[in-house]
């Protein structure tokens, strides 16, 4: 398990080496910007409308609230469906001396 861990670690570490160098020689040379390059460029807008954002506050409270009594009846039972420690088991008999 250590060995094929260790082997997953070094291609990983290999692999991300080699494309590194790979991107450092196929890089075009730095050029400086101007701001007419960057604005003709698209960008992502944030929208202005958040009517969305209280349906999904409401949502993310309602899947909170739905989930604190299931999250006390799991608890609850969980006491009842673990197994018994077999070393205090009443039916084994004590070793006699």
């Amino acid at each position: 398990m250590k060995r094929s861990l260790t082997l997953v670690l070094v291609l990983t570490a290999a692999s991300a080496c080699l494309a590194a160098q790979t991107a450092a020689t196929t890089a075009p040379p730095a050029t400086p910007h101007t701001h007419s390059s960057i604005d003709a460029e698209p960008h992502p807008v944030i929208s202005s409308d958040a009517r969305w954002t209280r349906s999904v506050a409401v949502g993310i409270a309602a899947l909170f609230a739905a989930a604190i009594p299931l999250g006390f009846m799991v608890r609850s039972t969980a006491s009842q469906l673990e197994a018994p420690d077999p070393a205090h088991d009443a039916t084994t008999t004590p070793p006699s001396h």
